[in-house]
């Protein structure tokens, strides 16, 4: 009978930080994208944003840029609506509520940063009912258009049987897409259920170091943590991947 883990999805997602993402690189392609569309048409609040964009931080510059996200989030821009959430998500004081609002007003459109953002505030009832079931689905969206964190998340999940059934190859199958991608989190999670032979997954040793070292060579703390006891209970296999090889 398979064994459950000790940590259910919620305590595993946040220690690995699958939390909320802000756009990144390539993932801000649209929003400037559309910024610059409309900054040449002659939107004031648009030349704004590409400034911000650009690294502008004056206040006047940040207070029209909001004022034109705020706008093209209202027209339905989905790429507005996410980075809006984001903001409401993170700022000082955060309004769960309005993320959560925009957020899914933008997962229904099929922007996969806020599908993947919506999952988690699913997952941990912000702004929202706790429903791991909908924490899935939506991770499930994302985590099917290559979504690194999604996978991530969706792996957990499924090692730890919270809005799924328990299932140990599911788990790996999602986590090895994040870590394939060079996804840390996901790698130190995968190295730590197979060197524990956690959340019914067979316990393989060379299998969970091999993970754990690729995940601490991006510094990742908990797969650093179990690999530094591997190495001082003399675990055959177990090295530092960043100690200079003699």
């Amino acid at each position: 009978m398979a064994r459950k883990s000790i940590f259910g999805a919620i305590a595993v997602v946040a220690a690995l930080a699958l939390g909320p993402v802000a756009a990144q690189g390539d993932d801000m392609a649209p929003l400037e994208a559309l910024a610059k569309r409309e900054a040449a048409g002659g939107n004031a609040g648009a030349r704004a944003m590409v400034s911000l964009l650009s690294g502008a931080r004056d206040k006047d510059t940040t207070v029209k840029a909001f004022e034109w996200l705020q706008d093209a989030a209202n027209r339905g821009r989905p790429e507005a609506q996410f980075q809006l959430a984001f903001q409401y998500e993170t700022a000082p004081a955060p309004d769960f509520r309005r993320a959560f609002a925009w957020y899914l007003k933008a997962a229904e459109q099929g922007n996969t940063m806020a599908q993947s953002n919506l999952a988690t505030m699913f997952l941990f009832g912000k702004g929202v009912k706790r429903d791991p079931q909908q924490a899935v689905a939506w991770s499930l969206k994302a985590a099917e258009k290559g979504n690194a964190v999604s996978q991530a998340r969706l792996g957990a999940m499924y090692a730890a049987g919270d809005g799924v059934p328990q299932d140990a190859l599911m788990a790996e199958h999602w986590l090895v897409r994040a870590a394939e991608q060079g996804y840390a989190p996901a790698q130190a999670h995968l190295g730590s259920m197979f060197f524990n032979g956690e959340s019914g997954a067979e316990k393989d040793v060379r299998k969970g170091l091999y993970w754990l070292k690729r995940a601490a060579e991006q510094h990742q703390p908990m797969a650093r943590k179990l690999l530094d006891q591997a190495i001082k209970d003399n675990v055959p296999g177990a090295r530092d991947p960043l100690a200079p090889q003699k």
